[in-house]
């Protein structure tokens, strides 16, 4: 795994899209920025989350395509890369990962990815940087943690990610 890597693609993909759309950011207001992204994250997160049914009680859930679950989970893992390149949470390695415990249940997964995403929030917004790549990398593990569970191999999420950020 080549973390640097993917947050570089990433951000070349999104240099790539200002140029194309011509809207700032900063179009919604300055202040603004920074809960347009975490409420961003946080549909991805339950359209993932929509899409396992892991929430519903007495469900008989079918086998869900894999096609399905590997381009919603690489649509959070974009919002998350492109979280670390705005706020200068890229700093991070492929072994900053390894001491993180997380868990074998989806429900408590997708939970603490809530629940760490709002952590972070609040931090950058009290410019607590070390704090906030604290919860930043925590939250990166659990959802590569959740991928996991979801029967994504990393490498076929790096596969997928790299051939959606080359053709977009």
């Amino acid at each position: 795994m080549n973390i640097k890597q993917l947050f570089e693609l990433q951000k070349q993909f999104e240099n790539k899209a200002s140029l194309i759309s011509g809207v700032e950011e900063t179009a919604l207001g300055e202040d603004n920025v920074l809960n347009v992204r975490t409420l961003a994250i946080q549909v991805k997160f339950g359209e993932l989350a929509n899409l396992t049914k892991c929430y519903k009680y007495l469900k008989d859930v079918t086998e869900i395509p894999k096609n399905k679950i590997l381009f919603r989970y690489i649509e959070g893992m974009i919002y998350l890369l492109s979280l670390g390149n705005k706020y200068n949470l890229n700093v991070i390695d492929d072994y900053a990962f390894q001491n993180v415990k997380t868990s074998e249940d989806l429900i408590v997964n997708f939970s603490c990815l809530y629940e760490k995403l709002i952590d972070l929030k609040r931090t950058l917004e009290k410019d607590r940087y070390v704090e906030a790549l604290q919860h930043y990398i925590h939250m990166f593990a659990v959802y590569i943690q959740l991928g996991r569970l979801l029967n994504i191999e990393y490498d076929e999420a790096i596969t997928y990610f790299n051939d959606m950020s080359y053709t977009a």
